[in-house]
């Protein structure tokens, strides 16, 4: 029964793969793609395009205008991006290459370091933050599983003193 339901799911998941994953790369990498003149935000950058039946029959498709451009100010654009489903399948990669001549390579090589610098940084940030999350948790655990038990918290029992005065002294009792 597992093996059929098994089956199924693959055979339906199989079919409604009807998603093209575009990745757009830059060279350098760290330039601001803009997609239908959209901004999306900085190479490299993964977009998905629903991809009918038809579309995939006839076997390409035609994406929409996409454009680069570097922290020098330099651009490059593709007006007519023919995706070749036929070739390529419905995962694919387009790369934006720098115009040679225009001024500040340098400052776009640069910006890109330091993306990257950057994204490491929020990796590991974000790393650290999971990282305290479950510890979070796992002391939540310990704490309920203490409090289920009846162990990790000291209650002490009552105690009743009396005490009574004999002359100059006072007699304490406690029980």
């Amino acid at each position: 029964m597992i093996r059929i339901l098994s089956l199924v799911t693959i055979l339906l998941l199989s079919g409604c793969a009807s998603k093209l994953r575009v990745t757009y790369n830059s060279d350098p990498p760290g330039a601001v793609l803009y997609s239908g003149g959209q901004r999306i935000g900085y190479t490299p950058q993964t977009l998905y395009y629903n991809v009918s039946d038809e579309t995939k029959k006839r076997g390409f498709m035609n994406l929409v205008t996409t454009k680069v451009q570097w922290a020098s100010g330099a651009t490059a654009e593709m007006q007519t991006l023919k995706a070749d489903l036929a070739k390529y399948g419905l995962s694919q990669q387009f790369t934006f290459n720098r115009p040679n001549g225009f001024p500040g390579r340098d400052t776009d090589v640069r910006f890109s370091l330091e993306l990257d610098r950057t994204r490491a940084i929020q990796r590991q940030a974000a790393a650290q933050e999971e990282q305290a999350a479950a510890q979070r948790r796992q002391a939540d655990a310990q704490e309920e599983r203490a409090a289920v038990e009846g162990y990790g918290t000291y209650a002490p029992s009552p105690t009743n003193c009396t005490s009574k005065v004999i002359g100059n002294m006072v007699n304490t009792s406690c029980y």
